[in-house]
């Protein structure tokens, strides 16, 4: 009876022994990051401001006839365009910001997957041994 419960501890004992050295890996526990919010292609207000028609003639004479409403609207058009232009370079510029992010993301994952394989082999070999380990005694 001793000799069967003595059997029964060293077998129990080896198998936690083998249960602590193999680790199975665990892969899918982080996903990366892969939200991407991509900008308007074009701004609203995108259309160019055309130049009122009283100044039609203010490069040849350097003069316009305008009156100071129609110069301000203009003027109005030209700021709102170019506000538009900025908050579009802006916003281009931050869509490859964020693009730049997630493909970081994307080499840490396809990094984290070959450390992964590395791991699975591993593991493989391990209770591939302590299975035969088991068996052989």
């Amino acid at each position: 009876m001793k000799q069967a419960v003595l059997g029964l501890l060293c077998w129990a004992s080896g198998a936690g022994m083998a249960a602590a050295t193999c680790q199975e890996p665990d892969f899918f526990s982080a996903q990366p990051d892969t939200y991407l919010e991509v900008p308007d292609i074009v701004p609203e207000d995108f259309a160019r401001p055309e130049m009122p028609f009283c100044y039609a003639n203010f490069e040849i004479t350097g003069r316009h006839e305008c009156e100071s409403w129609e110069v301000e609207d203009y003027r109005a058009e030209v700021e709102r365009y170019v506000f538009n232009l900025k908050e579009y370079a802006a916003d281009a510029l931050e869509f490859a910001r964020a693009a730049d992010r997630v493909a970081t993301a994307f080499r840490d994952y396809a990094d984290r997957a070959e450390e992964f394989a590395r791991d699975a082999r591993d593991f493989r070999k391990c209770e591939t041994r302590d299975a035969r380990n088991e068996f052989e005694r």
